[in-house]
């Protein structure tokens, strides 16, 4: 058994080699170019793996009336995006202090102003690495919910990656509790809730339903958090702009789960945006729909 587990470890870490080294090379070059470099790299490598299908299958929802060929070449944009991520990770806080166009209603500013908590949620669009390095400067506390690699490794380099002032970062299995404990303390709270969740609601997702969790808009109303959308996009010149969006609010006389499903519905109408307008920047290697579904014609 302990061979066995030892030779699992082994492979493990040989599989975690390549991002060691694509870290280790674009640490060494200017931001701009280490993106650049993550994007030819992965641009190539992307298509030949597996999760290449659920890419093209993925789109297909979003892309409804376009020809193959046309899926294939946004495919293909998803993995140059995915490989421009991985190469800025080096690069994230001066990213973040040099290339970002920050874009925040009044309201959500004032927010900001006076020190408030509240609960952030995105989506894998852009470079979303970047918004824990942005709010790490404006929140009194941060708490980001994610799913964990799977290999050890790779997850151990991961966070090296992400230390700022402030943040915390909790595995999705663990974290409600760690998530109501601290919003007593006054901690804003992140999510990215576009991916599967099996056990979610079925809601609608470019007319098509998919499950879904609503649990980030459960845990605002229970903690007495304002829901503000944000997302980022990339910008043909190596910049970016932050959008922050007005907070979610459900609408009059509901409660409870109907108010949690109307907030989430909201979210996910600003998602739908945020990918129609770029679907090459929406990481989307993970089937998000069930197998049984097709794409609706429109």
């Amino acid at each position: 058994m302990n061979l066995r587990h030892n030779l699992h470890l082994l492979a493990q870490y040989c599989q975690s080699v390549p991002l060691r080294l694509i870290w280790l090379l674009a640490a060494r070059l200017p931001s701009r170019r280490a993106s650049s470099f993550g994007a030819a790299l992965l641009g190539v490598l992307g298509p030949l793996s597996r999760k290449h299908r659920h890419v093209r299958r993925n789109l297909s929802f979003v892309l409804t009336d376009a020809p193959e060929a046309e899926i294939e070449g946004v495919a293909r944009q998803v993995w140059r995006n995915f490989g421009s991520v991985l190469a800025e990770y080096p690069h994230l806080q001066s990213i973040t202090a040099e290339r970002c166009d920050i874009r925040v209603p009044a309201e959500v500013q004032q927010l900001f102003d006076q020190g408030r908590p509240a609960l952030f949620v995105s989506g894998h669009v852009g470079n979303w690495e970047i918004v824990p390095s942005f709010l790490a400067t404006k929140c009194r506390g941060l708490l980001v919910v994610y799913s964990p690699d799977t290999n050890p490794f790779v997850e151990a380099s991961l966070q090296r990656r992400r230390q700022y002032p402030g943040v915390t970062f909790v595995d999705k299995d663990e974290a409600l509790r760690q998530m109501l404990v601290a919003a007593q303390d006054g901690t804003s709270l992140g999510l990215l809730p576009d991916q599967r969740v099996d056990s979610g609601t079925l809601l609608p997702l470019f007319d098509v339903e998919a499950p879904t969790t609503i649990s980030p808009a459960r845990i605002a109303q229970r903690v007495g958090y304002p829901l503000i959308p944000l997302h980022v996009e990339r910008l043909p010149d190596g910049r970016f702009t932050v959008h922050f969006h007005l907070p979610l609010l459900p609408r009059s006389g509901l409660k409870g789960k109907e108010a949690a499903i109307d907030v989430t519905r909201q979210f996910y109408a600003l998602l739908e945006g945020w990918i129609s307008n770029r679907p090459g920047q929406w990481l989307c290697t993970k089937r998000r729909w069930p197998k049984h579904a097709t794409p609706r014609t429109r």
